[in-house]
C-alpha cells in the first residue's frame, strides 16, 4: 500500500480560451474538456490530440479549458475535483481512445469498482474502486446521451455516434465515475476512435464539437424548463468538494498490485 502523493506524470491543463463571437451579447460559459496523455500502443492518444485540435478550433460563446490527465488512477482521482473546484462549469466532458471503436461513442454510466487492470504507473485503486465501497456502485449522467446522438446526426457529422452503458472498467470509467459522483448533471464522457481509422483529427473535433453544443442545449432546455430530475445544485457540488476534501487528508490508498 502506498499514500497519495506527487504523482510523476503531471496534468496539463491549458488557458481559458474565449470561443468565437457570433455577433451576439451571449454570456460565455466555461466548459471542461479532458483528454488522456499516452498509454500502451497509444503513443499519441488520440483523446488529448482531439481535444487540442478542438481548442484550435474554439466553440461559440464557451470559454474552453483543456487538460491533459495522465492514465493513473492517482492523477485522476486528484486533477477531476480540482478541476471542477477551480472552474466551475457549466459542462465537464471526459475523452478517452478506444481501440476498438469505429465511431464516436457517448457513454451513459460510470461504475465504482471492477477496477483491475494496472495504469502506466503499474498501479491499481485499492480495492479496485474509484471511490469508498460505500459509494453507489454505478451512476449515470443525467444528460440524455441519446438525445444527443441523434441532434448531432442532423447537424452534417462526418463521424457516426453511438450510445453505450460500457465504458471499460479503466481510467476512462474510473474518471466519469470520479466526475458523476460530483456532479451528475452536468459530466460526459466520450470514446473516440484511433486517429485515421478511419476518420482524421479535424474530423473527430468537428464532431465532438457537435456534441459538446447538443450537450449546452439540452442543459440550457433544462435549466428554462426544470423538472425535479434536472435542477444542478451547486451547494451539493460544494458540499461534496468540502467532504473530499476532508477525507483526503487522511489520505488516498492505492494497492501497488504486487
Amino acid at each position: 500500500m502506498i499514500m497519495l502523493g506527487e504523482t510523476d506524470n503531471q496534468p496539463r491543463t491549458e488557458a481559458v480560451t474565449n470561443g468565437h463571437g457570433n455577433g451576439e451579447h451571449n454570456e460565455a460559459v466555461t466548459v471542461v474538456v479532458t483528454g488522456f496523455g499516452p498509454f500502451g500502443v497509444h503513443r499519441v492518444n488520440a483523446s488529448w490530440a482531439v481535444v487540442q485540435e478542438l481548442k484550435k478550433v474554439g466553440i461559440e460563446n464557451v470559454n474552453l479549458v483543456t487538460c491533459e490527465i495522465p492514465v493513473e488512477y492517482r492523477a485522476s482521482h486528484q486533477e477531476v475535483p480540482k478541476l471542477w473546484r477551480l472552474h466551475n462549469p457549466k459542462l465537464m466532458v471526459h475523452c478517452g481512445v478506444s481501440g476498438l471503436a469505429r465511431e464516436i461513442t457517448l457513454e451513459t454510466v460510470a461504475h465504482n469498482h471492477g477496477y483491475q487492470s494496472k495504469d502506466v504507473s503499474d498501479k491499481l485503486p485499492c480495492e479496485g474502486c474509484c471511490m469508498d465501497t460505500d459509494s453507489p456502485k454505478q451512476l449515470t449522467s443525467a444528460i440524455d446521451m441519446e438525445d444527443v446522438r441523434q441532434t448531432v446526426s442532423t447537424r452534417g457529422s462526418d463521424v457516426p455516434l453511438v450510445v453505450s452503458c460500457d465504458a471499460g472498467r479503466y481510467l476512462c470509467e474510473f474518471t466519469y465515475y470520479r466526475s458523476l459522483h460530483l456532479c451528475r448533471d452536468a459530466a460526459a464522457f466520450v470514446h473516440v476512435p484511433p486517429l485515421n481509422s478511419p476518420y482524421s483529427v479535424t474530423q473527430l473535433a468537428h464532431t465532438l464539437k457537435l456534441v459538446i453544443e447538443a450537450m449546452l442545449e439540452q442543459l440550457e432546455h433544462q435549466r428554462r424548463v426544470p423538472s425535479a430530475g434536472d435542477r444542478r445544485q451547486p451547494d451539493q457540488l460544494t458540499a461534496r468538494l468540502q467532504n473530499l476534501d476532508i477525507g483526503e487528508q487522511n489520505g488516498y490508498i492505492e494497492d501497488s498490485g504486487q
